[in-house]
């Protein structure tokens, strides 16, 4: 079978443009972040960008792809609410 057959492939494919934008966006933000803590507006961003690239994963159901986005904001509001120990390494 091939995979560019597939409806994941064929979504993924619909949006993937977009995403690598929004992906972009937020990698700028929290590198802004790490290199000053202070700015938790840029991290805030960050947040709404990986929250973004959730639902749109779960719209063209890509559960998996979609978990991992949902983990990762989960993680990034633990840093921002001062819940991840260690983080000052970051």
């Amino acid at each position: 079978m091939n995979p560019s057959d597939t409806v994941e492939y064929n979504s993924l494919n619909w949006v993937k443009k977009e995403l690598d934008l929004v992906l972009d966006d937020a990698q700028k933000a929290f590198n802004i972040y790490i290199d000053d803590t202070s700015e938790t507006d840029k991290l805030q961003e960050c947040i709404d960008q990986i929250h973004l690239i959730h639902g749109t994963l779960l719209m063209v159901e890509l559960y998996g792809a979609a978990m991992l986005a949902e983990e990762i904001e989960e993680l990034l509001k633990s840093i921002a609410n001062d819940e991840v120990s260690g983080n000052e390494e970051i």
